[in-house]
């Protein structure tokens, strides 16, 4: 029983895990938690849901397709929303506002267009199931923690090696010197963002493999996210895996002694007692997010 919860809870992490590397990769370029992602989540598997019942395309192409309307739509809104606001001078804690404000338009356009029903677009091979020292689970559950090793070691790979990683960390660690330097940082904030819903996508995908989503899932599931990204830390990709896997096993650990819905109120309780331990913030990401540069 142990183990299984074990496992269950690795792979949930491994979910979380993935859409707090966007948030993660967003945050640390532009200094506000982009709640907004939680709506490019459920854009994204509903892009997958059309492709697939409407367009019949493979799994990779559901991907490549959904991958590139969340990196445009996530292009889109801080082009046309942050980066508007931002010329205009609002603070941070406005800029978190408008993301929420986002969110909810992207979930009710979402109804509009498909009702609120949930959609699945599990397919035969997600199903398979699949035993490893007594511990039951499916191919999709497998998947979704290959998916986030892969892409969590592709983007190390590219925050380390290519320049475009190395610029966005320049802009982490100091955005007015980057720009000193002749760094054209909304260029690298607005690819930083489309590469973070874009992952954001593949979050969604994996996770639409296992379970069935509804509109209103992305508010819940960009919740969890934002506290493995808090526990992680800005610019430790790393840390933020192992942030994403704690909080799915911490959520998973309380479903031995109690039901599934106690699972929120146990993660945002560990949350809210490191905080008071480490006041001003986990894994070097300051509760100052919401502050003024």
């Amino acid at each position: 029983m142990y183990f299984q919860n074990l496992v269950n809870g690795l792979c949930a992490g491994c979910g979380y895990a993935l859409v707090a590397l966007g948030f993660s990769l967003i945050y640390e370029v532009c200094r506000f938690f982009d709640l907004g992602q939680g709506g490019i989540y459920v854009v994204a598997f509903y892009a997958a849901y059309v492709v697939q019942e409407w367009g019949g395309l493979s799994l990779p192409k559901e991907f490549l397709v959904s991958a590139v309307i969340a990196a445009g739509l996530g292009s889109l809104v801080y082009i046309l929303v942050y980066h508007q606001l931002r010329r205009r001078g609002a603070r941070n804690v406005t800029l978190l506002i408008a993301s929420l404000a986002v969110l909810m338009l992207l979930q009710n356009v979402i109804i509009l267009v498909f009702g609120p029903d949930i959609k699945t677009i599990r397919g035969n091979i997600a199903d398979i199931p699949l035993q490893f020292q007594g511990a039951h689970f499916s191919f999709a559950q497998l998947f979704m923690v290959i998916a986030a090793l892969v892409v969590y070691a592709l983007v190390g790979l590219v925050r380390m090696y290519t320049p475009l990683g190395r610029t966005m960390r320049a802009i982490g660690n100091d955005s007015e010197l980057a720009r000193i330097v002749g760094v054209r940082t909304e260029r690298v904030i607005v690819a930083t963002v489309a590469v973070g819903s874009a992952i954001t996508a593949i979050a969604a995908i994996v996770k639409g493999m296992d379970v069935d989503i509804g509109p209103t899932d992305g508010l819940s599931l960009v919740l969890m996210a934002w506290v493995a990204t808090i526990l992680g830390g800005r610019g430790r990709i790393g840390n933020t895996l192992l942030a994403g896997i704690a909080v799915g096993l911490i959520g998973n650990g309380v479903t031995i002694w109690t039901r599934t819905s106690w699972q929120p109120i146990v993660v945002y309780t560990v949350l809210l007692i490191l905080l008071f331990i480490r006041p001003r913030g986990v894994g070097a990401i300051r509760t100052s997010a919401f502050e003024d540069r």
